[in-house]
């Protein structure tokens, strides 16, 4: 194995020559109720500055890189059978650029796996990803109360619609669940492109199998996998209709969406005495939608209350939404 340096060479630099930010035209638009026609007629935002056409010179390398004192792997760590060898977080003073430390951490969880299959574990799809559209796994990030990325903001639009999110305990194939998801996956469809976002979809499920007909799981994770990759392809067919959409926008489709058509979701049934996941799209009641309106209508652009966004205006920052993607990247059991 080649030591970390040179890993971290091998793997950046030539993932820096990727420009993103692709759109796919417009194919037509969801039936909506007055509420959600009052966010889409407002001017659509410019697009986020997405472009990562750069170039790393191979002379830019320091001889000697200096490190920080911090290390994601202070333990032996593993990809799949093969142990990976610990070393510190190597970050450039001259280039900090957050893509960059995203790539360099990637490409130490990867340890050699240079391509994207989809039978890979969660963990090395997740890192491979990032290391393969570093400005979109940025943008994407993880959820936290203080960071306003696509998947903080999802995750807050989704739990402050008021659904159900205990039916089934932790959260797995509720209502909740089911905007989220649908919620994410058309964001990243409308900043970015629909194949991106399938294909971080798919990497954050660790069965990605598509079983039309079956309605019925004994294992509760299962049905909940079900549900996401349905919800998934549903949000991506949103956000493809709809591109250049803020995320407070798409929320409100996809409520329209659940109204209208239905999202999919988990039931815990009796069969021969035995418990099952029975999963189902099963459509919004009106009474729940139109509250689920109401209660969005006050938030921000990121699913924030007032007091939340100026609470937090001067905690999120760029390594500290890194910090987090390493931890969550680090603690994914397949």
């Amino acid at each position: 194995m080649p030591p970390p340096s040179d890993q971290i060479r091998r793997f950046a630099k030539p993932h820096f020559q990727t420009a993103f930010g692709q759109q796919q035209p417009a194919t037509g638009r969801l039936k909506t109720d007055l509420a959600a026609d009052k966010y889409l007629n407002q001017s659509l935002p410019p697009l986020s500055d997405t472009n990562s056409n750069k170039t790393i010179n191979r002379n830019n390398f320091p001889a000697k890189m200096p490190f920080f004192s911090a290390s994601p792997y202070p333990q032996r760590a593993f990809y799949g059978k093969y142990p990976l060898q610990p070393f510190p977080l190597m970050i450039f003073p001259h280039m900090m650029n957050s893509k960059l430390i995203l790539c360099a951490v990637a490409a130490a969880l990867l340890s050699g796996c240079q391509s994207y299959q989809e039978n890979q574990s969660r963990r090395s799809k997740l890192a491979q990803f990032v290391i393969s559209h570093p400005s979109a796994a940025q943008a994407i990030g993880v959820p936290d109360e203080a960071a306003a990325n696509i998947s903080s903001n999802a995750a807050r639009f989704a739990l402050r619609t008021g659904l159900d999110d205990s039916a089934n305990g932790d959260g797995r194939g509720t209502q909740v669940n089911a905007v989220r998801n649908t919620l994410w996956q058309a964001a990243i469809t409308a900043q970015f492109n629909r194949k991106l976002a399938r294909k971080i979809g798919h990497a954050n499920l660790s069965d990605t199998e598509w079983r039309w007909g079956k309605t019925d799981y004994f294992s509760r994770l299962a049905a909940d996998q079900a549900v996401d990759l349905y919800n998934n392809a549903l949000g991506r067919s949103i956000g493809s209709e709809n591109p250049r959409r803020s995320i407070k926008q798409l929320a409100f489709l996809v409520l329209d969406y659940y109204r209208e058509e239905g999202l999919w979701t988990v039931q815990q049934a009796n069969e021969g005495g035995r418990t099952i996941w029975r999963i189902a799209q099963t459509k919004l009641d009106e009474k729940a939608y139109r509250q689920a309106l109401r209660n969005l209508e006050p938030l921000n652009p990121n699913g924030m209350t007032a007091e939340e966004a100026a609470r937090y205006a001067d905690s999120a920052n760029t390594l500290r939404e890194i910090k987090n993607g390493i931890s969550a990247i680090s603690k994914i059991e397949d």
